[in-house]
């Protein structure tokens, strides 16, 4: 999550691999967790952000024995974003520029909305491996000192990310 927020360009605060409650880990999203209107791309960086655990999880461990129970929380917060962008924010091209409310679903537009979300969600979580895959060195960085520490604080992560050359794919 750490990697692509950072790359998204937003710092993230405060990373660690201590479990809470039903969390493997935690990250702080920097100050703009809360800034409440986003553009279209930055709600695009926030679903590979909440897409990063799992892609990392099928970079690592591959598609099948990859694919964990871990990215459930993440995938509903995916999930939320893609159904706002599409049925609330005008997003979208399947319904358009049209408010749809929770009944509409449930009337007609649920199937057409359930499949752009998919769409939506599969091409995010490509781009997350894609993303991932192109900074293993960043990722290796940044997990040998997870490992060593327990958390990292933003000005950590800053620094093993720009000195190991985290970069988006060309």
């Amino acid at each position: 999550h750490a990697l692509l927020c950072w790359l998204g360009g937003e710092k993230p605060s405060y990373l660690t691999i201590v479990a809470r409650g039903d969390h493997g880990g935690y990250m702080q999203h920097g100050d703009h967790e809360n800034k409440g209107s986003y553009t279209k791309a930055e709600l695009l960086t926030r679903i590979r952000t909440s897409l990063a655990g799992r892609a990392a999880e099928i970079v690592y461990y591959g598609d099948e024995e990859g694919i964990s129970t871990g990215a459930s929380g993440d995938l509903q917060t995916a999930t939320r974003i893609a159904e706002q962008m599409i049925c609330n924010y005008g997003m979208g091209d399947t319904v358009g520029m049209s408010y749809v409310s929770t009944r509409e679903l449930d009337a007609g537009y649920g199937q057409t909305v359930r499949e752009r979300v998919n769409a939506l969600l599969r091409a995010e979580l490509a781009n997350a491996v894609s993303i991932v895959r192109a900074n293993l060195d960043a990722m290796d960085g940044m997990v040998e000192a997870l490992l060593d520490r327990n958390h990292l604080k933003e000005q950590e992560i800053d620094e093993i990310f720009r000195t190991t050359g985290a970069a988006l794919p060309t």
